[in-house]
């Protein structure tokens, strides 16, 4: 799989073994919108340090750019991946404008 593109605001992130890249595209944020109720960016980060479930499972997956989000999502076993896919989905909505940010959830 390719590296994100940082410039672009791509986070890549790792869950159970499946490399993925997240990115808050126009078309993604209206999919994490719909997903999630209608949910304000307010709402949205403050569910995700909440860790709501629902509303991680629907970051992961609407923002996903690259990869099989959906399926790494049902493969993982207890919450370990958890924490590292909340704090790539932040990561990717409000990305670094210079593109230097090294966020925890970087593929590994």
């Amino acid at each position: 799989m390719r590296k994100p593109n940082k410039s672009r605001g791509e986070v890549g992130v790792t869950v159970a073994g499946e490399k993925l890249i997240l990115c808050a595209t126009m078309e993604n944020l209206d999919r994490l919108e719909q997903e999630t109720d209608g949910l304000s960016l307010v709402e949205l980060s403050r569910a995700l340090q909440l860790m709501k479930l629902s509303v991680v499972k629907a970051g992961l997956i609407a923002l996903c750019v690259e990869g099989d989000a959906e399926a790494a999502w049902y493969k993982q076993v207890g919450v370990k991946d958890h924490y590292p896919v909340r704090d790539a989905i932040s990561q990717a909505l409000l990305p670094d404008p210079e593109g230097n940010a090294e966020p925890g959830a970087e593929s590994r």
